[in-house]
């Protein structure tokens, strides 16, 4: 009786000792095996996300192709063609800024591709930045003469600048390259209305 007498006096104290003690052992524990904040999605899953990403940017849904390809190019920072489409869903929605950024990364991997300068050219026009955004399509239309759509932006620029000479030059020379364009035709028509001068039947070539 006195043994149990002594565990009856003392056994609230000996319980709090011992969860005291097991709460150390535990977080002594947890601290000496920490585990990583995220675990790297598979190849798999990768992929999945790269085939969601292109399904909204083809759908025209920029903001959720935004959002998806910001993961995409984290996981695969090296694909031009993701950094590409990141910058151009940008653009797209609005973000003209981030957009020069992500456009300016896919140029470095892939200095060849037409669609890199384009799009900064496009990035720079809607900011103002309209010297910069001469040099980008100039590039832009070395890479790819025949698109008639830097050879719109070129004249338009020139136009936003004050100079309807050299928009018109801009008209002609991608007049030369893709006669059929119904734009370039009707700006053309514009122009020439503007600065008093009869059409010409062919467009000169482009000066070297």
């Amino acid at each position: 009786m006195k043994g149990t007498g002594w565990w009856t006096a003392r056994s609230p104290w000996l319980c709090l000792s011992l969860l005291v003690t097991l709460l150390v052992l535990v977080n002594g524990c947890a601290n000496a095996t920490p585990r990583p904040e995220t675990t790297p999605p598979s190849p798999a899953e990768i992929a999945a996300l790269v085939a969601e990403a292109n399904a909204a940017y083809e759908a025209f849904d920029w903001p959720r192709a935004t959002t998806l390809f910001a993961q995409v190019v984290r996981y695969e920072p090296e694909v031009a063609e993701w950094w590409t489409r990141y910058g151009w869903a940008l653009h797209n929605s609005q973000r003209f800024t981030e957009a020069l950024a992500a456009l300016e990364r896919a140029e470095q991997l892939a200095p060849d591709n037409f669609w890199n300068p384009f799009g900064k050219a496009r990035a720079y026009a809607a900011l103002g930045r309209l010297s910069e955004a001469l040099v980008a399509v100039e590039r832009a239309i070395a890479l790819a003469p025949q698109r008639p759509g830097p050879h719109r932006l070129r004249a338009r620029l020139y136009l936003r600048a004050g100079d309807p000479d050299r928009a018109l030059a801009a008209v002609l020379t991608g007049l030369y390259y893709v006669p059929e364009d119904a734009q370039l035709q009707s700006m053309l028509a514009e122009l020439a209305d503007r600065l008093a001068l009869p059409l010409t039947a062919t467009p000169p070539a482009p000066a070297d």
